[in-house]
């Protein structure tokens, strides 16, 4: 880029020609959306990974952070408001529905981060981009990537209590919420597959080229394109449903119902599954 907020190396959000939370969400949400779609797997690590680098390459600072997520459909998050408990494992005909993404360390694999990861972003903003893997539209619950700023108002945590540990909560267009539970101790993703340098991936070198392009021509413009719908997405890594299937000797009826009472069909998890083992052979292969 030739000229504008990162024609010097040091960004000035000043010079943008639309305000800095928008040029932040659209930044990473296209990251999102080309990684689905040229990548073709579910990883909240890697799009993570791919945001951090092309906001690095802009200048601009940011750092992943472990979390762990809680998702209510606006029938839970009511309950919620009201002082109720609402539990994880509702009865398919009750309205009130939960996913959660815990934080458990001691599950952490090659395979799989037991937790979420998103974006801090100037200390001022959370970009969790891959939070519509906790989608589930048969239960109320329809979830596209946020961008929480920290310290709007009086009700809103600051990026220093968050840091140190203070849940920060994202109300949904559609009446849900979001809750997450930070973690920057665990730097355990640094280890994972999906985080590996990104010059040894050429899918993920083409990622980041492709937005780099748009953030070129969304600048130039002064405006945003439209931003299109994601391809489906679903969590890899649910640590219970993972576990009743792997561990349990659960037969594929047992299966098939503990999955669908988490918001997807058998087919879904298991070419997911299948997406992630794939993956984690190829790299280990790369690296005998």
């Amino acid at each position: 880029m030739s000229d504008g907020p990162f024609a010097t190396g040091r960004y000035d959000p000043d010079e943008l020609p639309f305000g800095e939370m928008h040029f932040v969400y659209f930044a990473s949400y296209m990251t999102r959306a080309v990684m689905l779609n040229e990548v073709g797997y579910e990883s909240c690590i890697l799009t993570s990974k791919l945001i951090s680098e092309l906001f690095r390459r802009l200048g601009i600072t940011c750092m992943p952070i472990t979390l762990g997520v809680d998702a209510f459909n606006k029938a839970a998050w009511e309950r919620v408001q009201r002082g109720e408990k609402v539990s994880d494992h509702t009865d398919p005909e009750d309205d009130a529905y939960v996913c959660r993404i815990p934080h458990d360390p001691e599950r952490h694999s090659e395979e799989a981060l037991q937790g979420h990861l998103a974006v801090v972003v100037r200390n001022r903003y959370l970009v969790d981009a891959s939070i519509d893997q906790l989608s589930r539209p048969a239960r109320d619950l329809y979830i596209e990537p946020v961008i929480l700023t920290f310290g709007t108002d009086e009700d809103s945590v600051t990026f220093e209590d968050f840091i140190g540990g203070e849940a920060a909560h994202c109300l949904l267009p559609n009446g849900g919420a979001l809750i997450y539970h930070p973690h920057p101790e665990d730097l355990e993703y640094q280890s994972g597959v999906d985080f590996q340098p990104i010059d040894t991936d050429a899918k993920s070198q083409h990622v980041l080229d492709s937005v780099y392009g748009l953030v070129e021509v969304a600048l130039d413009s002064g405006e945003f394109p439209p931003l299109p719908p994601l391809p489906t997405s679903i969590s890899t890594h649910y640590g219970r449903v993972i576990d009743a299937i792997r561990e349990n000797g659960l037969t594929a009826e047992d299966a098939q119902e503990v999955i669908a009472r988490h918001g997807f069909t058998l087919d879904e998890y298991v070419s997911q599954i299948d997406a992630v083992s794939s993956r984690v052979q190829r790299r280990q292969a790369a690296n005998a």
